[in-house]
């Protein structure tokens, strides 16, 4: 009995054939428009090139940027704390900062490690690609997913996921925040080359990315909490290409509430997940690898309790 796999394979290479027959009977030849896409991509690989050379430019200036945002983020937590430490060892909350505040942060998660994992389809052709790396004393992961199609690859797509892992211990049981600092750099491209043949609605030219964050946690190795947000999403009908970089501290707060355990150590996931899928002769690309100055980062993670909490930690009365 044929596998999954082997199925898959004999329907592309159905489909390819197909293709073939109908070229020779629209009087196309096969040879010729084969030559004529690998000439295309041969001009689409070097203006890419250049692309991502002005990319990479600007992503320098952008590194700079999150740096000064975090140490002015570090430098305002740090002076909260300062205020909590000389007024009684908990965040001082006045009536008009209570209407304001949402949660209070007085404490940093302890830093586990990171992983990765890269999805490919299909497992044939030179279509798709992805790969991560990570920096060696940074929380700081480069991510790549690309999907390159053409006569001979009807549809691809690819996912790079990394993340990290955080970790501490609620004193008690309640309700406490997270907020993980996550910051990205790099780029996008869509871009359509000439489709074979658009005679059915299969063979119409689709292409799209996705780069989103994931947060989960743990106490236990139990599933307590799981939340994403869309960074990302695409095409755009405003251009083909564009850097894109995020920064939570002041793009959008990706902080959580959520009910925990007192006592069971809490373990937090931080996941970037960067999707790209094309067809038809498309290619569509998320770049956070290319340059040193392109990456996800996530330097830390806070934690506390919300600020209408009964529950209040006391600065340097719980670990983490």
């Amino acid at each position: 009995m044929a596998s999954l796999a082997d199925v898959h394979d004999k329907l592309h290479a159905l489909r390819q054939q197909t293709l073939r027959q109908r070229l020779r009977l629209s009087r196309i030849d096969p040879a010729s428009l084969q030559k004529l896409d690998g000439d295309q991509q041969k001009q689409f690989q070097k203006l890419e090139k250049a692309l991502r050379g002005q990319y990479r430019k600007a992503g320098k200036a952008t590194a700079k940027r999150h740096l000064r945002s975090l140490q002015r983020s570090r430098r305002i937590n740090a002076s909260h704390i300062d205020q909590a430490l000389h007024s009684g060892a908990t965040l001082p909350v006045t009536a008009v900062q209570r209407f304001f505040c949402r949660c209070q942060y007085p404490h940093t998660a302890e830093e586990e490690g990171h992983d990765q994992e890269t999805e490919l389809s299909p497992g044939y052709g030179e279509g798709p690609s992805a790969a991560v790396s990570f920096s060696s004393n940074e929380n700081k992961a480069q991510l790549f997913a690309g999907a390159d199609t053409s006569a001979d690859v009807v549809a691809a797509s690819a996912t790079a996921k990394a993340w990290f892992r955080f970790s501490f211990m609620p004193p008690a049981d309640g309700t406490y925040c997270a907020r993980p600092v996550v910051q990205m750099n790099g780029y996008w491209m869509l871009w359509a080359g000439a489709a074979v043949e658009c005679t059915e609605y299969a063979s119409l030219p689709i292409f799209g990315f996705r780069v989103s964050v994931r947060l989960a946690m743990e106490q236990l190795s139990d599933p307590v909490f799981n939340t994403s947000w869309d960074i990302l999403t695409g095409p755009s009908s405003a251009s083909f290409s564009a850097g894109f970089d995020f920064d939570s501290v002041v793009d959008d707060d990706l902080s959580v509430e959520v009910d925990l355990v007192g006592g069971d150590q809490t373990v937090v996931f931080v996941e970037c997940v960067a999707e790209v899928y094309a067809n038809n002769g498309m290619h569509s690309r998320v770049d956070m690898q290319s340059s040193p100055f392109f990456y996800f980062s996530v330097p830390e993670l806070r934690w506390g309790t919300p600020c209408f909490s009964r529950f209040v930690i006391p600065v340097g009365g719980a670990g983490g």
